[in-house]
């Protein structure tokens, strides 16, 4: 950690679960600093990333808890100096008691405004749009082999995707290419709060 923040010294923790190290450019062009991303060891579930910087003389940890936003990935997305953070947004997780393998993760994009963390997906369409084209080129080659509670998940994932993309009709058009009557149903049943979730940023603690 310390070749990150020349000239301090840090202690981590024991934890159970296991962490992975980086040093990533995520708040202040070209300048480098820890990120801890930290996995509690639990069947599904959680992650905590963990920003350091140096202030003063001091360590000052910054704390994000993003549930199930595994494998995290840092990218400059829009070229300016600073990383993007490609995480995944849980909070469909479950729905309507899907299975957690069945259930679709969103990608998401988190961004420091200056202040703190917070979700940017929406400045980033490309991002949602590869995503969903990923998803349709999934169910062309394996489609015809699911189970009808996978065909949900994934109806589910590309249909949020995109109201989030303002392409709600072409949602539409996308799960009825591949599952034209009761992925339909069940959406059409849940279309509010499928709105909803897709349409708000997520929520940090």
């Amino acid at each position: 950690i310390s070749a990150c923040l020349v000239g301090s010294e840090m202690c981590i923790r024991d934890r159970p679960g296991y962490f992975d190290l980086y040093c990533e450019a995520v708040r202040e062009k070209g300048k480098e600093e820890p990120v801890i991303v930290e996995f509690t060891g639990g069947a599904h579930c959680c992650w905590t990333y963990r920003f350091y910087s140096e202030k003063t003389g001091k360590v000052m940890e910054t704390v994000l808890y993003v549930g199930n936003g595994y494998d995290p990935q840092f990218q400059d997305i829009n070229n300016d100096g600073i990383k993007e953070i490609l995480s995944h947004d849980d909070r469909f997780d479950y729905f309507d008691e899907l299975s957690h393998a069945a259930s679709p993760f969103l990608p998401m994009v988190i961004c420091w405004n200056g202040q703190t963390f917070s979700d940017c997906t929406q400045q980033f369409p490309k991002v949602t749009l590869n995503w969903v084209n990923q998803e349709i080129t999934r169910v062309k080659k394996e489609g015809k082999q699911w189970e009808t509670h996978q065909k949900l998940g994934v109806a589910l994932g590309i249909f949020a995707a995109s109201i989030r993309l303002g392409e709600r009709e072409k949602g539409w058009e996308r799960v009825s290419s591949f599952c034209p009557d009761e992925c339909i149903s069940w959406l059409k049943k849940y279309e509010p709060e499928i709105t909803t979730i897709a349409s708000t940023p997520r929520k940090f603690q």
